[in-house]
C-alpha cells in the first residue's frame, strides 16, 4: 500500500512538473539566484532496497 501511494505520488509530481516546463528533461529547469542558500549536496537514500546510502 506504501508503495502505491509513493509511486502516485510522485507519478503526479512528475505529470505537474511537465504541464508547467513541458518534456524538456531538464532543459527548462531553473531558480532563481539565491546566494545564501545554496545547496551544497544530494543524497540519496536507496536503503531499503539495498541496505546503502550514497553521499
Amino acid at each position: 500500500m506504501l508503495l502505491w501511494l509513493t509511486l502516485a505520488l510522485l507519478w503526479s509530481t512528475t505529470c505537474w512538473a511537465e504541464q508547467i516546463y513541458g518534456l524538456g528533461g531538464g532543459r527548462y529547469f531553473s531558480t532563481s539566484p539565491d546566494y545564501y542558500n545554496d545547496v551544497t549536496g544530494i543524497r540519496v537514500s536507496i536503503g531499503p532496497i539495498f541496505g546503502l546510502i550514497k553521499r
